[in-house]
């Protein structure tokens, strides 16, 4: 999607990622040029090009192209169970009816990854996703997104994202 329109992204079937623009800026820009305009001058720049904004994930990019069945109900497991901080591989293959041994091979087979790995990016993209919607307190966040507590979703934002919670914030705000 571009645009980043709430009523058309937000509440389809399946919410998509779009992309931000600078509506805003873009509106101020048409105005003065329709001043300038009215005034009977000519636009000195009538072509204006306004960069892309951010990437605004939703689900339809909030999964990981898996092949493997059993992988799919994993990951399908772990986005139902996010915040919960006693959530770990063992009870993912618990619920998907297979070994510890069995998840981490066709993870492996079928991502190049750990269970793990996979359910701390998708905390991490939780994390981000709350941060950029404007929740006031990172405690709030890293209990939503199933951290046992604020430093360690602090270490694992800044490993995943490169910069601390509160710096991406600042620097990815709608």
């Amino acid at each position: 999607g571009s645009g980043n329109i709430g009523l058309v992204c937000e509440f389809g079937p399946v919410p998509i990622t779009s992309i931000a623009c600078p509506l805003e800026e873009q509106a101020y820009q048409a105005a003065a040029m329709l001043d300038v305009l009215l005034s009977g001058a000519n636009l000195p720049n009538p072509n204006l090009v306004f960069p892309p904004g951010d990437l605004v994930a939703r689900e339809s990019t909030n999964s990981v192209a898996a092949r493997l069945e059993l992988v799919k109900r994993a990951l399908a497991c772990m986005a139902d169970r996010l915040a919960e901080p006693d959530l770990d591989a063992r009870l993912v293959a618990e619920h998907c009816g297979v070994s510890l041994r069995v998840l981490y091979r066709e993870f492996e087979k079928d991502l190049l990854s750990t269970p793990i790995s996979c359910l701390l990016k998708m905390r991490v993209r939780r994390a981000q996703e709350l941060l950029r919607g404007g929740e006031p307190k990172i405690e709030h966040i890293a209990e939503a997104c199933g951290f046992a507590n604020l430093r360690t979703f602090q270490r694992a934002f800044q490993r995943q994202a490169g910069m601390p919670p509160t710096q991406w914030r600042r620097q990815h705000r709608d």
